[in-house]
């Protein structure tokens, strides 16, 4: 029955092709997200090469049985995004065996947890060097606070040499700190110390987004700044704080966001953080506030 539904899916589909699982990876994410990747045998697919599609997580490959050694039927989901559909099975190897998820974290050894309501597996370690670069790299966009300049190899070398640990470090770099060959020594290390600087004052909105807080997107974090005001205030929030006082972030806010908020800020390090911001000179600019 699912080989007769792969040789559908592919001879059906607008754009499918065949192609094999050569490996399958997993990449740790900003927020401790683990998720799993196909290292594919290159083929065209929509006018561009494809090498790797997203897994999703380990329920996905379960559910669809995926293992390394598959031919699997590509496709582009709405067009844009590699997805893996059905596995031919008729050519699937003798020796093949089920793929085995992590039970620890791929970049620092913690055992993950799956936190119950969610199909996602996390490693929850907030110093896991995989999780700090993606967090530093997510502030550091344009999407956040914007810091023009450091860019992936500097915040590499930053985190790997532990002169940033977090993204509160960011803030205590001097220009000793970023002399390395291929910057273009002083000239570049003063404008990117130039840059950080300036991203003292982004809107509130963007630092509470460049936190990472799990399920804390663009337009919650703004949601947030609105009911909040400041980052210390909603690192001290409480659960009521959310549904009570003016009206904003209160009505707005799913009850998995909200036990995210709190949850992330019970964690003492990530107060922390807020603490070392406000203590460095950052200053948010902060929205109107909310109606009464």
């Amino acid at each position: 029955e699912r080989a007769s539904r792969w040789a559908l899916a592919c001879k059906y589909a607008p754009e499918s092709v065949e192609t094999r699982v050569n490996a399958i990876t997993v990449q740790v994410g900003r927020t401790g997200l683990l998720t799993p990747v196909a290292e594919l045998a290159p083929v065209l697919l929509a006018g561009s090469t494809v090498t790797r599609a997203t897994l999703h997580n380990r329920a996905v490959i379960a559910r669809q049985d995926i293992r390394v050694g598959d031919f699997v039927c590509l496709e582009k989901a709405g067009e844009i995004i590699p997805a893996v559909g059905e596995v031919d099975l008729a050519k699937r190897p003798a020796d093949s065996r089920p793929y085995v998820f992590p039970a620890t974290c791929p970049a620092c050894g913690t055992t993950v947890v799956q936190l119950e309501g969610e199909a996602a597996v996390r490693c929850p370690n907030p110093a896991c060097p995989a999780q700090v670069r993606q967090r530093v790299r997510h502030f550091a966009s344009r999407s956040c606070v914007g810091i023009d300049g450091l860019g992936p190899a500097t915040i590499n070398a930053l985190v790997a040499s532990r002169r940033v640990k977090n993204i509160a470090d960011v803030y205590r770099l001097r220009r000793e700190d970023l002399a390395a060959p291929g910057r273009g020594g002083g000239k570049s290390a003063g404008h990117l110390l130039a840059a950080i600087e300036r991203s003292k004052r982004a809107e509130l909105w963007r630092f509470i987004y460049g936190l990472s807080i799990p399920h804390v997107g663009a337009t919650t974090a703004r949601t947030l700044a609105r009911r909040f005001g400041s980052l210390e205030a909603l690192a001290s929030a409480r659960r009521e704080d959310f549904v009570t006082g003016p009206r904003g972030a209160g009505r707005r806010l799913g009850e998995m966001t909200m036990n995210a908020v709190l949850a992330y800020f019970s964690v003492s390090e990530n107060r922390a953080v807020v603490a070392d911001l406000a203590a460095l000179g950052v200053r948010p600019v902060a929205p109107p506030p909310a109606d009464e």
